[in-house]
């Protein structure tokens, strides 16, 4: 037993109302004042272990707190008669003569104040999990860079994604998901020191804001804490098997809390590109690059409130007529300072940022516009083919396709959504889609077709009206007798579905002939015509005939 240093603080001590005790390096008591033997109604807690009697909140362990600097932690306590109650525990080493120990004064917290901890906690932390959530995480890394003593102390933002984790719950349903997200926090919560921050940030995403850590420690502290995915998570008679990417960045290329989440999550990603289950440090070469896509964000932003992003459209001819039947709209970005610039070189910026929806109903309503003038100008029908990806088909995108044909008084059957090669999997929500946009008139077309066994599938699970061959099928298709096989086998079976075929990527007329003979509906490719601006487009102004003889 050690008495507490000093005269009046050991006089203090024993006429405090709140419950102090001291503790060696194991967490056992070795002095405890009245107060502290009147709240668990004891004659003595000498030698008895702490951790027994109470349990420290957010995860951490008695043993954790017990470090070289003073600490605040909320602890339950549990006492041998009435209802456990919670109290703010001060934390401060000291040193005897019999060697450290650590003074814990605990103040019971009142029921109004305890009412207002729990809102507060409720506004700042993740209800499952119990880890801060990103709100918190953000202002807790602003206030680090807005105070003195921590602005110029380097730190470590790491980030986590779950790897497959919608397998475990497709597998084995949400109880499980959720004991995967529980246990991955908690371990996460033990690989880290009291001082950090670690948060769920939403879904199957973690994050941990380490203090004082520079860029040499970095490598290990990934590794430590990518051990986090190292053991199974055991639900009920399942080890289910958890993997995750894991992405770093340090206060060396920041300070802001935005920039330095959105540089952790770059690396991340990168982390996912490389094969999962790794990890990624932020460097100067991502920050470069972060910076290029930073400018070409706001050039993007720029352009569509502009009008830079225009259509040009390439023709859909019929096989059996040689008569244009549809135009492709096509997405051109006409950049002032790079000239113009090609889907690929655009598409995967605005799929990477906010701006996709603002983009993708841009370009339909000008396509939507552009077949409302060819209603007019022409004499016979022609339809506007509109590519679509996955994500934007929803209730919403019927209801805007709903909304336009009403007020540019389109004839339904004149659109056609080309679906992208993702969009294919025939999932409910997916089909009743579709469905609502056939009841609509629209027509339905699959672009990229191959012979994939989702592909083929799809021909019979999807409300599909059209096929486009893919031009990895149609190119070189007349010296490629296994080519020919598998799309004569395609253009059959749609056919069979009472679905029409377009060959893609057309660019010699040797090909042009195989197709016909197989009995392709229709075609396009730089044979027949390049994509132009509207007001370019050949055949239109020359009786609406290719001359393919």
């Amino acid at each position: 037993m050690v008495s507490l240093t000093g005269v009046n603080a050991a006089a203090a001590a024993e006429a405090a109302a709140d419950p102090i005790v001291a503790v060696d390096l194991d967490g056992s008591i070795v002095y405890a004042n009245p107060a502290t033997r009147e709240s668990f109604e004891r004659s003595s807690l000498i030698d008895i272990r702490l951790e027994s009697i109470l349990t420290v909140q957010g995860g951490h362990t008695l043993l954790s707190v017990l470090g070289p600097t003073p600490q605040r932690v909320l602890v339950e306590i549990a006492p041998d008669a009435g209802e456990p109650f919670e109290a703010e525990m001060s934390v401060n080493p000291s040193d005897a003569p019999e060697g450290r120990y650590w003074v814990l004064v605990m103040h019971p917290l009142p029921r109004q104040e305890l009412s207002i901890r729990e809102l507060l906690r409720r506004a700042t932390h993740d209800d499952l999990t119990s880890l801060a959530n990103r709100s918190y995480l953000l202002e807790h890394i602003d206030t680090t860079f807005r105070d003195p003593r921590t602005a110029d102390v380097p730190h470590c933002l790491v980030l986590f994604d779950l790897d497959g984790f919608k397998r475990i719950n497709d597998n084995w349903g949400h109880d499980a998901g959720d004991a995967v997200l529980v246990a991955i926090g908690s371990r996460l919560l033990g690989l880290c020191r009291p001082g950090d921050v670690v948060a769920r940030l939403g879904g199957d995403e973690f994050a941990a804001w380490c203090h004082n850590i520079d860029d040499r420690h970095v490598p290990d502290l990934a590794r430590r804490l990518g051990s986090v995915f190292a053991d199974p998570v055991e639900f009920d008679e399942l080890r289910l098997e958890v993997r995750g990417s894991l992405g770093a960045t340090t206060t060396s290329f920041a300070h802001d809390p935005n920039e330095l989440l959105r540089q952790a999550d770059t690396a991340m990603y990168r982390a996912k590109a490389s094969g999962r289950d790794s990890h990624v440090i932020f460097d100067a070469a991502m920050a470069a690059e972060l910076r290029e896509r930073g400018v070409r964000e706001r050039e993007l932003r720029r352009a569509l409130s502009t009008e830079q992003f225009v259509l040009h459209f390439q023709p859909v001819v019929n096989l059996a007529t040689k008569v244009v039947i549809g135009m492709e709209a096509l997405a051109r970005w006409d950049h002032p300072r790079l000239g113009q610039l090609q889907p690929h070189d655009f598409i995967p910026l605005v799929e990477s940022t906010l701006l996709l929806d603002e983009f993708n109903t841009a370009m339909i309503e000008q396509a939507c516009n552009q077949l409302a003038a060819w209603q007019e100008q022409l004499s016979r029908p022609l339809s506007v083919w509109i590519n679509v990806s996955p994500n934007h088909l929803s209730e919403a995108f019927v209801d805007r396709f709903s909304t336009l044909i009403r007020d540019l008084d389109l004839v339904p059957g004149r659109l056609v959504i080309e679906l992208t090669e993702d969009a294919t999997i025939a999932t409910p929500e997916r089909v009743a889609v579709l469905e609502s946009l056939r009841a609509l008139g629209v027509r339905i077309a699959v672009d990229d077709f191959d012979t994939g066994h989702s592909h083929l599938a799809c021909l019979a699970d999807l409300p599909i009206d059209l096929v486009k061959l893919d031009k990895s099928l149609v190119q070189g298709i007349a010296g490629r007798p296994e080519r020919l096989s598998l799309a004569s086998s395609v253009i059959d079976l749609a056919h069979a579905l009472n679905t029409e075929v377009v060959a893609e990527g057309v660019e010699c007329r040797e090909d042009l002939e195989v197709l016909e003979r197989l009995g392709c509906d229709h075609a396009q490719g730089f044979l027949l015509a390049m994509p132009s601006p509207a007001e370019d487009v050949p055949g239109l102004d020359v009786g609406d005939v290719i001359d393919l003889r």
